[in-house]
């Protein structure tokens, strides 16, 4: 493990939607902490790679094969997995608005 992800929480969001298989949540965790971001923008990425020694807030986006997007989100000891609807909301600066993530704006 490349960081400590604390506490994981998966939102029920993710929990209850049968087109996300709990197979694909699991190889999206074994990535993120691997330190593969998944979908994001070059400067994003190297946010989160700055972030593993600054502490900031580390962000990633997997896209899955049934078109669902999850994101998974490690901050202040906790890693938070929701579906993409979920965190680009809280966090549009990290969200690239394309590939269905949507951004305030």
């Amino acid at each position: 493990m490349l960081f400590a992800v604390g506490k994981v929480r998966v939102s029920k969001q993710v929990l209850e939607d049968e087109a996300i298989p709990v197979p694909d949540i699991v190889n999206a965790f074994g990535r993120y902490i691997r330190g593969d971001w998944g979908d994001l923008a070059t400067d994003q990425g190297i946010a989160n790679d700055v972030a593993l020694t600054s502490g900031e807030p580390i962000v990633a986006h997997y896209h899955l094969v049934q078109g669902k997007a999850l994101v998974m989100t490690t901050t202040a000891g906790e890693t938070v997995i929701g579906e993409s609807e979920e965190a680009c909301g809280v966090r549009p600066q990290r969200c690239s608005g394309s590939r269905g993530c949507r951004t305030k704006g």
